[in-house]
């Protein structure tokens, strides 16, 4: 389950390459006395990956101008592991600007892509 408190919206790299939105609502924490927060579910599968970021990834930065910079970007690290995909993030903006407005901070949780079906194998005997 997904709670946002005003950063960007999350995306999820399928395993398959697709690049998705997760469209969650949230206010920013810490400026109101009562947040309002909606929650969203969502089911990964093996192989798929979730990134939570700041907007410093996504705005003021030359390399990611925007949402849809990231998503394209994004579909081209399918296969890489989480620890793969932040390191390509990071290498990507340091080679292409010399200094950035805001601070980057990543979260990636990728699911294994044989964790569940060794997981059903063994469910299943």
């Amino acid at each position: 389950m997904l709670r946002r408190g005003g950063h960007p919206p999350p995306v999820v790299l399928r395993a398959d390459g697709r690049v998705e939105s997760v469209e969650v609502r949230g206010t920013l924490i810490g400026i109101f006395e009562d947040p309002v927060f909606e929650d969203r579910t969502i089911e990964l599968g093996p192989g798929d990956a979730l990134l939570l970021f700041t907007d410093g990834l996504i705005e003021r930065n030359p390399f990611v101008r925007d949402r849809a910079d990231l998503m394209s970007f994004l579909g081209r690290c399918n296969g890489l592991t989480a620890e793969g995909i932040a390191r390509r993030i990071e290498r990507e903006c340091l080679d292409q600007v010399r200094a950035l407005e805001d601070d980057i901070a990543l979260l990636i949780v990728r699911v294994e892509p044989e964790a569940l079906t060794t997981t059903a194998r063994r469910a299943a005997r």
